[in-house]
């Protein structure tokens, strides 16, 4: 599927309406169980006074802020480390871009008795720096303990056969547009 502003034959209104149906099509096949798992998930992080680390790539970056201000405001603990562009790329510079995100949360201290989530958010699911991210999160809180990984992922092809999203959750679009899959995530945020 092509963008409608790629179109050269005059018929935007036309993509407008696929790429629209394509967006309808996305919500209508996500799961409902796995809403209400992300969201029971969520609220026992709240509950415990734990931490929601969130984060993105690109456009799933911008999503990623967009749910770290929605949790904010619903009273959650949030670190966004996309939040922070200066931090962000001195971290990638000195650390290597696939540890950039992390880096700025490592020293977080972490409280016994409380329960952290990471919801990290890729339209492909193979973004290197949010593989990491997420595998970070894991090895400090243990692989086996019952903090959560939550990702929004969407149906894209891995082209490089890199090491994938390993989440306890995935909420993914079944599509393979970047536009598509991210307006889903967008809304379903």
């Amino acid at each position: 599927m092509t963008s409608f502003l790629e179109s050269s034959e005059g018929k935007h209104h036309l993509k407008v309406a696929e790429y629209i149906d394509a967006v309808w099509d996305g919500m209508d096949n996500i799961e409902h169980k796995v809403v209400v798992s992300i969201a029971n998930v969520l609220h026992s992080v709240r509950d415990t006074g734990g931490t929601v680390y969130v984060a993105g790539n690109g456009g799933s970056a911008a999503n990623a802020l967009h749910l770290a201000g929605h949790l904010t405001m619903l009273g959650f603990r949030v670190e966004c480390p996309v939040a922070n562009p200066v931090a962000l790329t001195a971290a990638s510079n000195d650390y290597g871009y696939g540890n950039g995100l992390f880096q700025q949360i490592r020293k977080q201290n972490l409280a016994s008795g409380v329960f952290d989530a990471c919801v990290v958010l890729s339209c492909s699911a193979y973004s290197r720096n949010v593989v990491m991210f997420e595998t970070q999160f894991k090895s400090i809180h243990g692989f086996d303990s019952d903090h959560r990984t939550i990702a929004l992922t969407g149906d894209m092809k891995n082209r490089s056969k890199e090491i994938r999203l390993n989440s306890d959750i995935e909420l993914r679009v079944a599509s393979d547009n970047y536009g598509v899959i991210e307006d889903v995530h967008s809304v379903a945020i």
